[in-house]
């Protein structure tokens, strides 16, 4: 499948994938679909649970199977089905035309090898450099990551480093090999506003230079408002809506959505009590019967309970899983 001018760096067509065990099978994608442009920011967001960091690793297929098992669908880069791609071949393309900043670093972090062995590791992997080449790439990129002192803290350590270098040393790792698209899952997770504002101001910076595409993966809408260009909900295991940032933020179609921008604190209005979404997200190995959302939801019909909306477009770039918006209702 050659790739087009005008088709997506990444599209994910109705990808469903479980979890197997001897005792059950769980579903934790349910039909995802959706595409990443060249040159876009797009940002997944949802509660805790809802399947995000799950998406991004079916994109990366870093999930171990069993217990993962693929149940349908394609997953598309850059005209390549990287569902039907040898483990060979998706070695050379993760770290190096497809990059991922992870939750925790110090998870992903290796506390006994110096910062600037594991920043060389992956341009050692993917690229025929001398030992000075090498120096001198992983200390420019610890200068554009804004890492003070970059040449003389090549020796330091993970634990020598506050949270929020830790990830800037992330981002240094994942821009390394200069990726057609960078996930970023939660990279501003347990950092306080100001440094989080920091690592997505950088992240913007990096994607102006290298032109790279990103997938920024948060449980927080106020943190994507100034930073994407579209956004895509999530809720339990599905894609509830979908849309532009400046559309999504103005029109709102799916419950969830608007109990997600209604928890958010207002300026205008510090005095009112924030609203919440009643309830809790369901396991996904015990779903409720129709709509996902329904038990949960204000707005909930007789159809809700009994069967589960499909996804529709409700204008052009606007789509959303909800009866409220379906003919199926009328």
């Amino acid at each position: 499948m050659a790739i087009q001018e005008h088709d997506p760096l990444l599209s994910v067509e109705h990808l469903s994938l479980s979890f197997e065990t001897t005792e059950s099978s769980v579903v934790v994608l349910d039909d995802i679909s959706l595409a990443i442009g060249k040159d876009e920011i797009v940002a997944l967001v949802g509660e805790s649970g809802c399947g995000k960091s799950v998406t991004a690793m079916s994109i990366m297929r870093l999930l171990h199977s069993p217990p993962a098992q693929y149940k349908g669908g394609n997953i598309y880069f850059q005209g390549e089905d990287l569902l039907k791609s040898s483990d060979r071949h998706l070695r050379d393309i993760r770290g190096n035309r497809i990059s991922m900043i992870f939750q925790e670093p110090m998870t992903s972090l290796n506390p006994v090898l110096t910062i600037g062995d594991q920043v060389a590791e992956s341009l050692t992997l993917h690229n025929k450099l001398t030992k000075e080449e090498t120096l001198k790439a992983v200390v420019d990129l610890l200068e554009k990551v804004r890492i003070p002192g970059a040449r003389q803290r090549l020796k330091s350590f993970p634990t020598q480093y506050s949270g929020g270098m830790r990830q800037r040393i992330m981002i240094a790792m994942a821009i390394s090999c200069k990726p057609d698209l960078l996930i970023a899952d939660e990279p501003t997770t347990a950092l306080d506003v100001t440094i989080q504002a920091q690592i997505l101001e950088l992240l913007k910076t990096l994607k102006r230079e290298t032109s790279m595409s990103i997938l920024l993966i948060t449980h927080d809408l106020g943190v994507v408002a100034e930073f994407s260009e579209r956004i895509i909900v999530m809720y339990a295991g599905q894609i509830v809506e979908s849309a532009s940032t400046r559309e999504l933020f103005k029109t709102p179609l799916h419950p969830y959505t608007q109990g997600l921008l209604n928890s958010l604190p207002k300026l205008h209005n510090l005095e009112t009590r924030l609203k919440t979404i009643e309830g809790y997200v369901p396991s996904l190995g015990k779903l409720p019967v129709g709509c996902h959302f329904h038990p949960r939801c204000s707005h909930v019909m007789p159809i809700c309970r009994e069967s589960c909306p499909p996804i529709i477009e409700i204008k052009q770039g606007h789509t959303c899983r909800c009866f409220l918006q379906s003919e199926a209702c009328v």
